[in-house]
């Protein structure tokens, strides 16, 4: 049974918001994906896009990623459905420190949504590597009609989907650890959402230049997120909803000032009512 390291203080937000949302706890523990041999050892950094074709394959049977998908370690990354709407990639070789974001989704008639719930170390594969949670729900399609029922799937009903995920993990920007990578890019956790300003935790957050990025309440469900020294104009930030619960989050502004990137973020519930949530977010070139 895979080997899942979760902190105490993590565990109770998981509690509180089960119990705000209503989810049910995790499933029974996940069969062994196919071994494939270490390829390349201590690989603990890189990237992996897993592209997940399949909306509706057999449930708790692993698949490979669908075509398009590369990961930097030179294993193959796999997916498998737990239950409706619910997913887990597995990225062998790669450290559980980086941040994942959905970068496509196609699911109930174009109108789903997923975000990552939980990103967990797995270490009694025949690798080390991550296991990616992911939550795909109907952002809702309901109509109007002269039946006295209407039509459409609610928002906030768990769906199958198709989706795409980034992930990376670069390096930690703490004092004493260089940054890995050349390009201009950051990535951070934002999981205090009611604080008006913090810096995310260090072991959960990248920035090529070394300096460390921020955050910022400006509103209910709006934060202005300030990743230092990324004043190029290459790249685009990436946000996806974090953590257990039905909510989403999205880029709603980006801009170069000075040489600061500075990105808005929203979020909101599945009716599309603000709300502090906690989400992610990458920057890559």
């Amino acid at each position: 049974m895979a080997q899942r390291q979760t902190t105490t203080a993590a565990l109770a937000i998981t509690a509180t918001l089960v119990t705000l949302w209503g989810a049910t706890p995790a499933a029974a523990a996940l069969p062994s994906p196919p071994a494939q041999g270490v390829k390349m050892v201590g690989a603990t950094y890189g990237h992996a896009y897993v592209v997940n074709d399949v909306a509706v394959h057999p449930a708790r049977q692993w698949y490979a990623a669908g075509p398009g998908s590369n990961d930097s370690t030179g294993y193959i990354d796999y997916v498998i459905r737990t239950d409706i709407g619910r997913y887990t990639v597995w990225l062998p070789g790669l450290h559980s420190s980086g941040v994942a974001v959905i970068t496509e989704v196609n699911g109930a008639g174009h109108g789903a949504y997923c975000g990552v719930t939980d990103v967990v170390a797995i270490m009694d594969r025949d690798v080390p590597g991550t296991d990616i949670e992911v939550a795909c729900f109907s952002a809702g399609s309901l109509t109007v009609s002269v039946s006295p029922t209407p039509g459409g799937t609610p928002a906030g009903v768990a769906v199958n989907a198709t989706f795409a995920l980034t992930y990376t993990y670069l390096a930690l920007t703490a004092p004493g650890r260089p940054p890995r990578s050349e390009e201009p890019s950051a990535y951070l956790r934002a999981t205090r959402p009611t604080v008006s300003f913090y810096q995310p935790d260090l072991a959960y957050q990248y920035n090529s230049t070394g300096d460390h990025n921020t955050v910022e309440r400006v509103g209910t469900g709006e934060y202005l997120v300030r990743l230092p020294t990324l004043d190029t104009l290459a790249g685009d930030a990436m946000v996806s909803g974090y953590g257990p619960g039905n909510h989403r989050c999205a880029v709603r502004d980006q801009v170069r000032s000075g040489a600061m990137w500075l990105v808005v973020v929203a979020c909101r519930t599945a009716e599309g009512i603000p709300a502090d949530v906690p989400f992610v977010l990458l920057r890559g070139a």
